[in-house]
This record gives C-alpha cells, structure tokens and sequence, in this order.
C-alpha cells in the first residue's frame, strides 16, 4: 500500500514538472470570509504582473450544518485540487473572527474555519489568518471604514458588483494576502 501511495505522489509530481515546462506558472489567493449565516469567498489569479478575479461567492448557512460544512469542504478541495494538479501555488487568507457576545455564533464560525485548516494541511499550502483592518490597511491605505465602504471602494477600483459585504470582504482579503505575497 505505501508503494502504491509512493508511485501515485511521485507519478502526479512528473506530471506537474512536464505540464509547467511549458506554461508560465500562476499563484492563485483564496479569501474566504467564515461568517455565522453567510461565507464569503473569492478566488484571484495572478499570471506574471496580471491579476484577475476568477470567482467570488456567497454560500449560505443554515439548518444542518453538518451537511453544509461537507458541501465546503468537498467544493473547495475539488478546486483547490484542480489549481494544485495543473502546478499553481496556491494561499488561502481567512478572516480572524472577533465575536464578543455570541458564543454559539463563536463555534459555528470556528468549526467552517477548521475546514480550511484541515484543507490547507491535506494540500500542503499556506494559510493566513486576517483582521479586517489589516486587509484594509494593505488594499487601501487605511483600515478604518466599513463594510459599505470596502464595497464601494472595490466596486470603483475593479468595476465589480457585489450581492453582499461577505464576498466583498472576501475579494479584499483575496487581494490583500496577494499583496503581502508580493
């Protein structure tokens, strides 16, 4: 069995070598946003000096969390995997929680966010955690403004629309570990 193993790893890594010969390699930033109702997420590429957003999303909570955390997992270790199996570097950066009063809203937060630790360790990358205003502070200068700002501030800088604060948090958290790796 740990032959097999062995053999599938070092089969996948020679297959990495070949396809990135021939293609520049690209660093991929996740910005996931664990709210207690809401997760926000966003996905950028960055291809030499071009950055773009590839995706950005909401995925609603309620109800049967357990179910709902399996979805996560399963939806961000599929894509996480397709970006790691065609060579790219890939960084998560999650928002750090300050619940001051709500301890159940507290575990709810805390048990999506273990899934992103749990993936980053299954996929060997690295993983940030984020205050808000820190990933403000990089993006615009300054941390503090609101979440209505954040919006508003994206929307002018990149000309994108947003359904909620959750994915505009997302985008900028996204953005900012894109920034601190650069």
């Amino acid at each position: 069995m740990r032959l097999y193993v062995f053999l599938m790893n070092l089969l996948r890594l020679m297959t990495h070598k070949k396809f990135n010969e021939n293609r520049q390699q690209q660093r991929i930033f996740i910005g996931i946003d664990p709210g207690s109702k809401i997760l926000g997420y966003a996905i950028v590429e960055e291809k030499g000096e071009e950055v773009k957003i590839l995706n950005g999303s909401i995925i609603l909570r309620g109800k049967g969390i357990e179910r709902k955390m399996s979805g996560v997992y399963k939806f961000f270790s599929d894509t996480i995997d397709k970006f790691v199996s065609r060579g790219d570097s890939v960084y998560l950066c999650i928002e750090e929680q300050y619940v001051n009063k709500n301890v159940r809203s507290c575990l709810v937060i805390v048990r999506m966010a273990s899934i992103f630790y749990l993936i980053s360790g299954q996929f060997n990358i690295p993983i940030i955690g984020m205050q808000p205003s820190e990933a403000r502070k990089k993006f615009f200068g300054y941390g503090a403004c609101g979440k209505s700002e954040v919006a508003r501030g994206l929307e002018e800088k990149l000309g994108v629309k947003f359904s909620n604060y959750d994915e505009s948090d997302a985008l900028l958290l996204a953005l900012a570990l894109q920034q601190f790796y650069s």
